[in-house]
């Protein structure tokens, strides 16, 4: 009979034997393509987790410069655990008070019509003195109708005479007024633009002296552009710095919102001073014998006919400027003596 055939060869034991070694290879090759790097700058080191065998890969500074990163860390880190101090900035500078120049007017009234009393008093001293004796050669005699007469014409006149000049003085002392009042304004404009300007300095120093060591991190980072890094990755600054830049810079952004709406403000208060020059006074403060009619200039305002105090006798026909506020504020504006000024449109007519 044939011999028995022999037993096959145990391949399973030398597939396993092949695996392993093909996984040793593989490991090795993995490991070659992880190579740990290091330059007198920087260094890349790869390690592998012993449980899940994942690769992460680990950078940093050698020498001086790792001290150097570690300093700016700790200065970084101190300087965002610290709020931001906006007081010591102190308060926002506020525009102040630009007073209403009223002084002024009433010292400017004063002398224009002292000067014009100055010359008016001799003159009609003089016309008076001439008129009574004229009135006496033609035998009229003191207390007759006819003296009376000529004497009250002569009165009338002069009175027209001093409310001129009181009227002219008016003029005068208002121009000053609002020559103060918007020189004060002016002096108030660069007080205020210059505390804005310093403030906004300083808010400008304080910010980048807080992000300075973080500036400085991110100028070290090509330092660790070094051969072999994956894509050129490199030290990444921690993310709660950056979340502190966020901050800062969402602060001083409502710090310039609040400059721009200070400044807006500003500027309307000019508006308004350029407006008031050309605007007409009427307010029926400085008005007599007021009538309102029952025609009306605007819906809801009436037309009226008054005399103006220091102008007694002479009626004008217009409105007054408190009806219009009540109705139209748009078209009223108070002046630096307080009164009232409406709309050249509204302007009063001479009746």
């Amino acid at each position: 009979m044939g011999k028995v055939a022999p037993n096959p060869g145990n391949y399973s034991g030398a597939a396993e034997k092949e695996s392993k070694a093909s996984q040793q290879a593989a490991n090795w090759q993995t490991s070659a393509n992880r190579p740990d790097i290091s330059t007198p700058y920087a260094y890349q080191k790869w390690t592998q987790d012993p449980t899940s065998g994942e690769w992460a890969m680990q950078t940093g500074y050698n020498g001086a410069l790792g001290d150097t990163s570690n300093a700016l860390q700790k200065q970084a880190a101190a300087n965002m655990a610290q709020p931001f101090d906006w007081g010591q900035f102190g308060d926002v500078p506020q525009f102040g008070d630009i007073g209403s120049g009223e002084a002024a007017r009433q010292q400017a009234i004063d002398a224009a019509y002292g000067q014009a009393s100055s010359r008016l008093d001799p003159q009609w001293q003089q016309r008076e003195d001439a008129m009574r004796t004229r009135l006496l050669n033609q035998g009229l005699t003191e207390g007759s109708e006819a003296y009376n007469q000529q004497m009250g014409t002569l009165g009338r006149e002069r009175n027209d005479a001093y409310t001129s000049a009181m009227n002219s003085a008016i003029g005068q002392g208002t121009s000053a007024g609002d020559s103060v009042f918007r020189n004060n304004l002016s002096g108030a404009q660069a007080r205020f633009s210059g505390d804005m300007a310093a403030r906004q300095t300083a808010l400008a120093e304080a910010l980048r002296a807080r992000g300075m060591p973080m500036e400085e991190m991110g100028s070290m980072q090509s330092l660790l552009a070094l051969p072999g890094f994956n894509g050129g990755g490199g030290y990444q600054s921690p993310q709660y710095l950056n979340a502190a830049i966020a901050q800062d810079g969402a602060n001083l952004g409502w710090w310039q919102a609040r400059n721009k709406a200070d400044s807006e403000m500003f500027n309307q208060a000019m508006n308004l001073v350029g407006t008031i020059g050309s605007m007409a006074m009427s307010d029926e403060r400085v008005k007599a014998n007021v009538e309102r009619l029952s025609e009306e200039a605007l819906p809801g305002v009436p037309v009226a006919t008054f005399e103006y105090a220091a102008e007694p006798g002479v009626r004008y026909r217009g409105v007054i400027a408190q009806d219009v506020a009540a109705e139209r504020p748009d078209l009223v504006a108070e002046g630096p003596d307080g009164l009232l000024r409406v709309h050249p449109s509204l302007a009063p007519e001479r009746l």
